[in-house]
């Protein structure tokens, strides 16, 4: 029961949005990509549980709407993985060393929701823009390449929180191919509030996702 009521809730901020969105849209634009994640551990002495980045892939769709000469509005949704590895020693039940240098790696898998204001230029069939606003990942799964779940404080998995609030931070470029196709790219940085994990046993230790993202879109002005 309480799954279903996750994914009515995750379904209706999409439908809300495309509503809000559609009343007034520009552009419709698709996004694909790659992230840099990291998860920062807070509350281990300046230790990290996983101190390496990882390199998921992200995608997305969106409009770009109420389109003025200097500002719009930009909403999107799309899929945004996020992770961090780290490199630990494999034994067996004998005390032997079955992989010294296994990499092991954690991946959580997010609906993401946000809203930007952007600030844009145009020079000729060029358009730059700056943008910033609130964000939403909804928790839909996660992955660990270990064949064994790794134990990171006092033998306890962190729990997951289902919702992370951060933000959106993005600069970009899009070239005007035609009167209706444009071709894009951006770089954006997610910095998120909402711890993404909490030690059961400690709740002082926490995890914060950090994630760059670079993406290519294409565009078709309505």
């Amino acid at each position: 029961m309480q799954i279903m009521k996750k994914k009515s809730c995750v379904w209706l901020v999409v439908l809300l949005l495309g509503f809000v969105a559609t009343a007034s849209a520009q552009m419709l634009k698709v996004e694909g990509g790659m992230a840099f994640s990291k998860l920062r551990t807070k509350g281990l002495n300046g230790g990290q549980i996983f101190d390496k980045s990882v390199k998921p892939f992200q995608m997305s769709v969106g409009l770009e709407y109420w389109d003025k000469e200097h500002f719009n509005l930009s909403s999107s949704i799309g899929y945004l993985r996020t992770g961090g590895r780290n490199k630990v020693v494999i034994g067996d039940e004998d005390g032997g060393i079955l992989d010294p240098d296994f990499k092991h790696k954690y991946f959580v898998d997010y609906l993401t929701v946000n809203t930007l204001f952007n600030i844009k230029q145009t020079n000729h069939r060029q358009t730059y823009y700056f943008g910033i606003g609130p964000r939403l990942d909804f928790k839909v799964g996660s992955k660990d390449n270990s064949s064994k779940g790794v134990e990171y404080v006092n033998g306890k998995m962190p729990e997951l929180n289902t919702v992370v609030f951060g933000l959106k931070c993005e600069a970009g470029i899009w070239f005007d191919l035609d009167d209706h196709f444009r071709l894009g790219a951006n770089v954006s940085y997610l910095p998120s509030f909402t711890k993404a994990w909490t030690s059961p046993v400690a709740p002082d230790v926490t995890m914060t996702t950090r994630s760059f993202t670079l993406g290519v879109s294409l565009g078709y002005v309505l």
